[in-house]
C-alpha cells in the first residue's frame, strides 16, 4: 500500500536534507550486509510505497521533490543489484587499506 501524502512529506523532508551524506544503502534502507535477495526485496518495497507513478496527484514543485529523491534510489538499486558494482562500492565505503611494512 502506498504512503499517505503526510507520510511522504515527511519522509521528502527528511531525506532531502541528508540527501548527499546518504550511502546507497541508506537509499535502499539497508544494512551494508544485505544479500542480493534483501537488496531487490527492499527496493521494491520502497516502489510500493513511493514510487512518483502514485503519487501523480501531487502539486508539480512537490512531484519534482520525489522524482529526485526516487531516481536516487533507482539509481542506487541499479549499482547494488550488480554484484560487481556492489562489491565496488563496499571497498570504497571501506577506504584504502593501511599501509604494511614489508617483511625485514
Amino acid at each position: 500500500m502506498s504512503w499517505s501524502v503526510k507520510e511522504l512529506v515527511v519522509w521528502l523532508n527528511e531525506v532531502e536534507r541528508v540527501a548527499d551524506s546518504r550511502s546507497k544503502f541508506d537509499w535502499l534502507e539497508i544494512p551494508p550486509t544485505a544479500s542480493s535477495t534483501a537488496i531487490q526485496e527492499a527496493y521494491h518495497a520502497i516502489a510500493r510505497t513511493r514510487h512518483p507513478d502514485l503519487f501523480r496527484q501531487l502539486e508539480p514543485a512537490m512531484l519534482d521533490r520525489l522524482v529526485r529523491m526516487y531516481g536516487r534510489i533507482t539509481a542506487a538499486y541499479a549499482d547494488l543489484k550488480e554484484p560487481e558494482k556492489c562489491a565496488a562500492y563496499l571497498r570504497e565505503l571501506r577506504g584504502p587499506r593501511p599501509q604494511t611494512a614489508p617483511p625485514a
